[in-house]
């Protein structure tokens, strides 16, 4: 099976998954780690589908941030 980065819905049932909060924080970097390593043009279909809720408000609303962040435009580029 070929190599996929992690999606957005992807990570929220993981962090629904966790036992445990250092879990789901290693989980967010490994996230980070391969949308950056993802080439531009591609990273907006890591964000595009809707993530299932975790079961935790505090992680729900996180993600919606994180998602809005990587949307953001940074320095005139659009960090998708």
């Amino acid at each position: 099976m070929a190599y996929r980065p992690m999606r957005l819905a992807q990570l929220s049932g993981h962090l629904a998954e966790a036992p445990d909060d250092a879990l789901r924080w290693r989980l967010v970097a490994e996230f980070l780690e391969e949308f950056a390593w993802e080439p531009v043009g591609d990273r907006l279909a890591l964000l595009a589908d809707q993530p299932q809720p975790t079961g935790d408000e505090r992680w729900d609303a996180f993600l919606a941030s994180l998602a809005e962040y990587r949307l953001i435009p940074n320095e005139g580029v659009v960090v998708v």
